[in-house]
């Protein structure tokens, strides 16, 4: 689908890029490469992923990957026109969630990760 995102293999990190999105009202949002809004990532088990943030707003953000409230990996705070970047390893498949420590209503999203 077009507002889903497949991540590319380089090396042995596989990188997928997500930025803070300032919308109207200081609403903030993540936004992928392709311009999609909160896009669902797919990823696949068993692999090291290597998120890179991108924050072009005026405000910080802190990026969490959790699954049934429990944080399984997060950056650290990433300060206005900084980058960031969250390691992840997909050990299991399913479905987990990312959010912003900061803005958990509006930047949000679903990642799903599966076998193969």
């Amino acid at each position: 689908s077009s507002t889903s995102t497949s991540a590319s293999a380089s090396n042995n990190n596989t990188s997928i890029a997500l930025n803070a999105l300032e919308l109207k009202n200081e609403t903030y949002r993540w936004q992928n490469t392709s311009e999609a809004i909160n896009p669902t990532l797919h990823l696949i088990a068993h692999t090291d992923y290597l998120i890179k943030i991108k924050n072009p707003t005026d405000t910080k953000h802190e990026l969490i990957i959790g699954s049934n409230g429990t944080e399984l990996s997060k950056s650290n705070e990433i300060e206005p026109d900084k980058n960031g970047k969250l390691k992840f390893n997909a050990n299991s498949t399913g479905t987990f969630e990312y959010h912003c420590e900061y803005h958990p209503d509006t930047m949000k999203g679903i990642i799903e990760v599966a076998s193969k």
